[in-house]
């Protein structure tokens, strides 16, 4: 048996002009699915339709259309319209409850996944944590482990401390941490404000991550409390998460972007050279 999310990818993938990219309704609509399944989406003209059934006919739509190498996105509409009453409705009438019908869809979907993004890291997460917010998300070298909605509290609460110190989509952030619970929690908090983050390796000579910094030119570096004392000559602003936290007091409620696009970039990074300046390659939130 062919999954939902599979089934749905293959829409994606015959979509005209070669492209990959899935329509964000039927996107959406498959983790709507796939969340909550036997949950009711919209009630049509014999009654209460489900998420796992209006997900399985957009599907066969929007797979109808694409194999025609025609754009599948409107294939969610045409569903739904297909399974309103037809019966002394005039074609005006249809399409006005149809729209009515679609923006009450978008407010179900919301409320099973708690966020409307989900095409990037940060949006899917929140998904996660709203969904499972008392399940284990990260277990540590040390064996402790971290929920979902702890996980979403810390980094949070970080992601509007970095928003204070300027950072955002299009800028930079420094990560200069050791594998930890920690590294998880500052990489994510980066990506909430929408900025990318550039790894930075301590094993790497001095010489040349202050070559890195300068022509990145990041916001601030986030650094364990060893690497923010031994770096303090860095050409950035170096701070540990919690002195960053601290300094950011009393922290904005609002500030970090709604949605991060997925194309927006996630990461910088700078591979080893022979010879010359290290030179930086930028990977997006679909990577």
């Amino acid at each position: 048996m062919t999954s939902d999310t599979s089934v749905s990818r293959s829409v994606g993938a015959r979509t005209s002009a070669g492209s990959t990219h899935q329509p964000a309704a039927l996107r959406r609509l498959t983790f709507a699915a796939t969340h909550a399944a036997d949950a009711e989406a919209m009630v049509g003209v014999n009654g209460p339709v489900s998420f796992r059934e209006l997900h399985r006919r957009v599907t066969v739509a929007a797979t109808t259309l694409a194999a025609r190498g025609v754009d599948p996105t409107p294939a969610l509409r045409a569903t739904v319209t297909a399974l309103l009453p037809r019966t002394g409705t005039t074609p005006a009438q249809l399409a006005a409850t149809a729209g009515e019908v679609l923006a009450d869809l978008e407010r179900r979907i919301d409320d099973v996944l708690g966020a409307g993004d989900v095409e990037s890291l940060p949006g899917l997460f929140r998904v996660s944590a709203h969904r499972r917010p008392d399940a284990v998300a990260l277990t540590d070298l040390h064996g402790a482990t971290i929920t979902y909605r702890d996980l979403d509290d810390r980094t949070e609460r970080l992601a509007r401390a970095l928003a204070v110190a300027g950072a955002g989509p299009e800028t930079l952030v420094g990560v200069a941490m050791p594998r930890s619970a920690d590294l998880i929690v500052a990489l994510l908090a980066v990506l909430k404000t929408g900025a990318a983050y550039l790894p930075l390796d301590r094993t790497h000579p001095i010489a040349r991550l202050r070559t890195i910094v300068d022509d990145a030119a990041p916001v601030l570096v986030l650094a364990d409390p060893e690497t923010a004392a031994a770096w303090s000559d860095m050409p950035a602003r170096i701070s540990t998460p919690d002195d960053l936290t601290a300094w950011a007091e009393p922290l904005p409620v609002t500030g970090l972007p709604e949605r991060v696009g997925a194309h927006s970039s996630a990461y910088v990074s700078t591979p080893p050279v022979r010879r010359g300046c290290p030179r930086g390659s930028w990977s997006p939130t679909t990577t």
